[in-house]
């Protein structure tokens, strides 16, 4: 396997008097936390805690945990340094662990070269890497993934489902990821993930499919008494729902989630009102038995 070569973005010194010795001095000080917030660990030799030992909500009634052994690799990248792209990386382990982290490569790198690199340092005994617990039903799995925010010096937690099959693992991402309590979106929260090392089950052989979307229009900030609006796109007929949680509990629309079909472009969207309290809403969207929770701020 190659992954894609996908075009990268130029890095410039766009402050041409400062003098490279500084510039290596200042890599080699940030260096450490680059390392961490790429793994999502936390420095020093103490274990993330696992999510039982966060209460955590319980994995789905008769899912059972366990039962993969193999290392994954995100299909699509973001631009790192030089011509390097960056994967998100996931290692299941038989017993019911699950390591999840990021890392840069050289574009166009062979599958063997990278399995080998990623092996070295993405396993178990290294204390500084994301893990959590998986559980699977049939071909459905749902990962709770520990994480640890090194800027805020907090440790959170991050749900995760889809589903595995022959070779590849097609899972939702969380909604939104936060750097220095700046939001950024995540505009496909559906990513695919190919197989890197290891073995899938026999079992596990028909086709993956969980229906991507992405925004074409969101609101983040609404006015309190008006109205906010989500349009998406997504699979062409495929069902979407919303549903709208207020500040105060109250739940649009009263009846349960406002459901449509995707037209002929693929475009689901819907406007609603917001109520009169000001505070954090909660929009749940859900396509193709994935929901993700966004948060959308009333004034």
């Amino acid at each position: 396997m190659r992954l894609p070569e996908r075009p990268g973005l130029m890095l410039t010194n766009r402050h041409p008097s400062v003098r490279r010795p500084a510039l290596l001095w200042l890599f080699l000080l940030l260096l450490p936390g680059l390392a961490c917030s790429l793994s999502g660990g936390q420095q020093g030799n103490t274990p993330l805690p696992l999510p039982t030992e966060l209460a955590a909500a319980p994995l789905p009634d008769g899912s059972q945990p366990g039962g993969l052994a193999a290392t994954f690799i995100s299909v699509n990248s973001s631009a790192g340094a030089q011509d390097g792209r960056c994967h998100k990386l996931l290692r299941f382990y038989s017993d019911g662990l699950v390591l999840y982290s990021s890392s840069c490569f050289s574009a166009g790198a062979p599958a063997a070269s990278l399995e080998s690199e990623v092996a070295r340092w993405f396993k178990r005994e290294n204390p500084n890497i994301a893990r959590g617990d998986y559980a699977l039903l049939g071909q459905r799995l749902w990962l709770r993934i520990v994480s640890h925010d090194p800027i805020h010096e907090t440790t959170y937690l991050r749900l995760f489902q889809g589903e595995y099959c022959d070779q590849e693992l097609v899972l939702q991402e969380p909604a939104l990821l936060t750097y220095a309590g700046v939001p950024s979106d995540v505009t496909q929260p559906v990513l695919e993930y190919a197989l890197l090392g290891g073995a899938m089950p026999e079992a596990a052989a028909s086709p993956c499919h969980v229906a991507g979307f992405r925004f074409l229009w969101r609101a983040y900030i609404t006015l309190a008494e008006s109205e906010a609006a989500y349009r998406i796109q997504t699979d062409v007929g495929q069902p979407c729902s919303l549903r709208y949680t207020a500040p105060d509990g109250t739940v649009w629309p009263a009846a349960g989630p406002a459901e449509i079909t995707a037209d002929s472009e693929g475009i689901c969207a819907w406007r609603w009102p917001v109520g009169n309290v000001p505070g954090q809403g909660i929009v749940t969207i859900v396509i193709d038995e994935i929901n993700q929770d966004f948060v959308i701020n009333i004034q």
